[in-house]
């Protein structure tokens, strides 16, 4: 190994154990708190994220969909189901929507993020079926109550 790659390694190295050591003396835990309710706002659509009483797996909703366009809604029914949380607190969970009525899925978001105790930290990304130009991705912060 050459010189400069051991001392690029060694840096590496010094700055993940940095960040470590700093997140521990903040005392910032991931994992979420059992069966709290954390809200919070995805382009101002109202965010709830619910963990189970066992803190295994979690429920999020937003009533509609987030749009990065113009243009109206209405008639949208949600489709969400519950998703793992792992023990690091890492979550992913997959919500769609169809118009009333109808079967046929016209958009999804999926949020990603980490539970840190009272906060839930992520991004929400929308795909528009077949309006594409709506799409989009924000990211949020929602809180334990």
């Amino acid at each position: 190994m050459t010189s400069s790659l051991r001392r690029a390694v060694l840096l590496v190295a010094v700055v993940v154990l940095t960040c470590v050591a700093a997140a521990s003396a903040a005392g910032v835990k991931p994992g979420a708190v059992k069966s709290a309710k954390y809200t919070g706002a995805v382009r101002n659509s109202p965010l709830t994220i619910t963990v189970a009483a066992d803190g295994k797996s979690a429920k999020a909703s937003i009533p509609f969909a987030p749009a990065y366009c113009q243009g109206g809604g209405g008639g949208e029914v949600q489709h969400t189901k519950s998703a793992p949380i792992s023990k690091s607190g890492a979550f992913t969970a997959k919500i769609t929507y169809t118009v009333m009525g109808s079967t046929r899925v016209f958009a999804t978001v999926t949020l990603k993020g980490t539970f840190l105790k009272k906060s839930f930290d992520g991004t929400a990304k929308s795909s528009f079926t077949p309006a594409t130009s709506c799409s989009g991705q924000s990211s949020f912060l929602a809180k334990a109550k």
